[in-house]
């Protein structure tokens, strides 16, 4: 029996035998300059064997079961509000980020980043500094970024 996934494994499951997973990340259709850091500092830092995984807004990407990087929020990329649609999330206050790791059946993944998505990749991108456990934790902070590891 495979083990839950859960964000200490990470860049589990989207590197897999040291290569990118299936992965798309995919931001808004209008992504913020927010939003394009994020997906951006997340390509480089999966980047396996000298392949980054590509970057499409919810529009342009291809249609398939992929293990996808979901940024943005509910009301701007659609594949984030039909995740919130199907499952429970904890509510976050302006300026907080959200990484939220979704299982579907152990067949694909969805990481999601919203809120504050720079603070959110930053936490995902420097694991070392950052105890990552769970599949979901708020991010809050300017400077000095808090986690806060959520029951769901």
């Amino acid at each position: 029996l495979a083990r839950e996934q859960t964000l200490a494994n990470f860049p589990g499951p989207f590197i897999k035998n040291n290569a990118i997973n299936n992965v798309l990340i995919v931001t808004s259709d209008n992504p913020s300059s927010e939003e394009l850091y994020a997906a951006a500092i997340l390509s480089r830092a999966l980047k396996s064997n000298g392949v980054m995984p590509k970057v499409f807004t919810v529009s342009t990407r291809p249609e398939g079961i992929y293990n996808l990087i979901l940024i943005g929020t509910p009301n701007n990329n659609k594949l984030i509000a039909e995740e919130f649609n199907t499952n429970k999330y904890p509510l976050i206050k302006k300026g907080e980020g959200l990484i939220k790791l979704v299982n579907h059946g152990g067949v694909s993944y969805s990481l999601i980043l919203s809120g504050n998505t720079n603070n959110a990749a930053k936490v995902l991108i420097n694991k070392n500094y950052y105890p990552l456990k769970g599949t979901s934790i708020t991010v809050s902070g300017t400077k000095s970024l808090m986690l806060k590891y959520n029951a769901n």
